[in-house]
């Protein structure tokens, strides 16, 4: 069975609207963090690049998959995993709409572009 974050992160991870992501840089020499926002399906937390495949978060998570979330005076040790299949992305997207497209419609309506479904990314706690 994969590992879970414990209920208490997950909980928080789940309300959360906004966290930082830590990457590495390409060169491996400096971290970056970047304020994205977080959804749940299931058991599951996902990210994706609002700027697709030019994002910078989105390139070095991909280089380096083991990132950190930054919540709630939290750091967060966690693997960016590829979740670009067609059900991932049907549930995240409409994971993206429920949480955030009342109060954020246009930002949300950038978030289920075609340009970025490809950036789905699972993120598992290590």
């Amino acid at each position: 069975m994969p590992e879970r974050f414990d209920p208490d992160t997950f909980a928080t991870l789940a309300r959360t609207r906004e966290i930082e992501l830590e990457t590495t840089s390409l060169d491996g020499m400096q971290s970056h963090r970047t304020i994205i926002w977080i959804v749940t399906v299931g058991e599951d937390l996902f990210v994706r690049s609002e700027r697709g495949t030019a994002g910078r978060w989105y390139r070095e998570a991909r280089q380096t998959p083991d990132v950190t979330v930054h919540a709630k005076d939290e750091a967060i040790p966690v693997t960016a995993v590829l979740a670009a299949d067609p059900d991932s992305i049907r549930l995240v997207s409409d994971a993206f709409v429920a949480k955030y497209g009342r109060k954020a419609a246009a930002s949300t309506a950038a978030m289920v572009q075609p340009h970025t479904l490809e950036t789905t990314l699972r993120l598992d706690p290590r």
